[in-house]
């Protein structure tokens, strides 16, 4: 008997061409025309058919496994099983300083409750932002009351409640896509009128879980939306049938409420309305971000898994922080047994916020005491914040007109923004290693009018001077100095006051000691040494050393150094960031190539581009 022998095809038109194959090897079609009759039609549906199960089972098949499914349920679901939560959007958050001015018949102490209303406009837009937390502060001799730390989270206040019914399955789902899951507050009262009420909280560890643990568990449904449920009377307490539950959360936008800067009050605290906020944070609003996508939950669930709640290699700090915190942009993890010199039952970390350049101090708290419910023995761990080696950089290229559609002035922005695109792909993360050549690929790729291109490196760092205080200052660069044997200067800085004059940083060479180089204060005008002794450079090490160094200046100060490689590789805690926004950032040049436009008649007057 005949038989169809291929069956793996999942092509319409091929599937159609093996069912004629297989009729016309039947007797009764021997002769049989396909394409010219009403036959033709039945192989149409039977091929259509044919192929919408094929597709079927082909994504059914990819379905069940969380690496090849592509529907969010699914990969949801392959997560739960994993013991994985996929996480909802998140409030973006700021740390304000209130001044409340009262008077001297006001209260002791006074109180921002908690869910007080603040406002910022990002943009056209007007966001609110409110308080998770009350707050108290007590009145000074000014009459004044501060409140030195308040965090507000931008959102708001959303309030449900359901009746416990007694179903053993029951599941309370929250209809509205923009929960932060973190802010969740849910209380069991006995009826809609009773005043006191217990709070749940969300399980941390299943270990610790009793009958009368009073904690909830959480979930996302198959709608996309959250869903959370109570235990079971062995692991976690079970309400009983008509008790009341109330859950309040912040509803917030996310990532759009990034970027607020300045915040006014809707309320009045005790009464008054003279009221002063001041934002604490270095950086506007930030660490808003926006629900979970498939491609993150397929990477961090079999991460988090594979740790298995426990903080033992460095990969399992990474997941379970990841998994944890949402503001987590990179880590870096090292033991302290690798540290100078060595700290042993340490490990040391630096996180990368997704906004900002490093983690608040109530983060990092945070961050740290969730960390001790995972070490290993007698383990303890220590936060860095990432130090920055800013990058600036003189390009120039040469180009040949007669090989390009594009301007001078659209060939060198097409650059900027490659080099842009370097740095935000590249770089700005704790394993991202300034690679040379790669650039030079990058610029010289731009446009095939681009023939050669020539780059200046120098690295620097910013001080934050501590303006009228002797200060010693130590500064890391994630490269070697540039190591000079003549009395050539090798760092630089911007202006500053000094003595009551505008000054630099310059460092020369000591004689017979090559491992290192002195620092001195030169009058920018005058060129006076102002203190000959102002520290050292240890260029191997990439080390600049400022001793008790009283800057009178507020404004930042920037340390430039050629670098030793033109290969910059960060370590531990370093990052490498190309400063392209600020001075100085990238200085970009163009000059048509002649010999290329002209051939060997132009050599004559032919420059190429200096190596310094």
């Amino acid at each position: 008997m005949a038989i169809i022998k291929n069956v793996t095809e999942l092509d319409f038109d091929q599937i159609k061409s093996n069912l004629k194959v297989f009729l016309s090897s039947q007797d009764k079609f021997n002769d049989y025309d396909f394409d010219g009759s009403g036959l033709n039609v039945l192989l149409d549906v039977l091929a259509y058919n044919t192929q919408y199960n094929a597709l079927l089972a082909h994504m059914a098949t990819n379905e069940s496994f969380l690496d090849s499914a592509q529907l969010r349920q699914n990969v949801v679901s392959h997560a739960k099983s994993l013991g994985y939560l996929p996480k909802s959007r998140r409030c973006s958050s700021a740390n304000l300083q209130l001044v409340v001015t009262g008077d001297a018949e006001g209260a002791f102490d006074i109180q921002i409750p908690r869910w007080s209303a603040f406002s910022s406009i990002i943009g056209n837009k007007v966001y609110n932002f409110i308080t998770e937390d009350s707050y108290t502060s007590k009145r000074d001799t000014n009459n004044q009351y501060t409140f030195n730390s308040i965090i507000v989270k931008e959102g708001k206040v959303k309030t449900v409640s359901y009746r416990v019914t007694g179903e053993s399955s029951q599941k309370f789902a929250i209809s509205d896509s923009t929960i932060d899951t973190s802010t969740l507050d849910i209380k069991i009262r006995d009826s809609l009128t009773a005043s006191e009420y217990v709070s749940y909280t969300h399980y941390k560890d299943i270990s610790e879980i009793n009958t009368q643990s009073k904690v909830y568990f959480i979930q996302e449904n198959s709608n996309g939306m959250y869903e959370f449920y109570f235990g079971d009377g062995i692991l976690g307490y079970k309400p009983t049938v008509g008790q009341v539950v109330e859950i309040s959360y912040i509803s917030t936008n996310g990532i759009e409420g990034n970027g607020a800067k300045t915040f006014s009050s809707q309320i009045s605290v005790g009464g008054y309305t003279s009221i002063s906020i001041q934002n604490n944070s270095l950086v506007s609003s930030n660490n808003g971000t926006e629900k979970e996508d498939i491609n993150s939950i397929k990477y961090n669930a079999p991460k988090l898994f594979s740790a298995q709640n426990r903080a033992v290699t460095a990969e399992d700090y990474v997941s379970i922080l990841k998994a944890e915190f949402d503001f987590i942009e990179d880590i870096s993890i090292w033991g302290g047994e690798t540290a100078s010199p060595p700290v042993y039952g340490k490990v040391f970390m630096s996180i990368k916020p997704i906004y900002g350049y490093s983690l608040s101090l109530d983060a990092k708290n945070t961050v740290n005491n969730f960390l001790t419910r995972k070490n290993v023995g007698s383990i303890t761990t220590e936060i860095l914040d990432p130090d920055y080696t800013f990058i600036s950089m003189d390009v120039s290229f040469k180009y040949n007109s007669n090989e390009t559609n594009l301007s001078q002035d659209q060939l060198e922005s097409g650059v900027r923004a490659a080099i842009i695109s370097y740095n935000d792909n590249e770089l700005e993360k704790f394993d991202g290693v300034l690679r040379f050549s790669n650039l030079l690929n990058k610029i010289d790729n731009v446009d095939q009018g681009i023939l050669n291109t020539a780059i200046t490196l120098k690295m620097h760092k910013h001080i934050i001077p501590s303006v009228n205080q002797q200060v010693n200052y130590l500064l890391k660069f994630s490269a070697p100095l540039y190591r000079s044997t003549s009395i050539e200067t090798v760092i630089t800085s911007s202006q500053f006051t000094y003595n009551g004059e505008t000054a630099q940083l310059y460092d020369t060479l000591i004689v017979g000691d090559v491992t290192k180089r002195k620092v001195f204060i030169k009058s920018a005008f005058s060129n006076l040494i102002l203190n000959p002794n102002a520290g050292y450079t240890y260029p191997d090490k990439g080390i600049v050393e400022l001793n008790a160094i009283t800057f009178q200046s507020v404004d930042e100060i920037m340390v430039f150094c050629d670098p030793n490689s033109n290969d910059i590789a960060p370590k531990f805690n370093q990052l490498v960031s190309i400063e392209y926004d600020n001075t100085p950032g990238i200085n970009i040049t163009s000059e048509e190539d002649t010999i290329a436009m002209l051939g060997s008649t132009a050599a004559g007057t032919y420059t190429t581009f200096s190596r310094h």
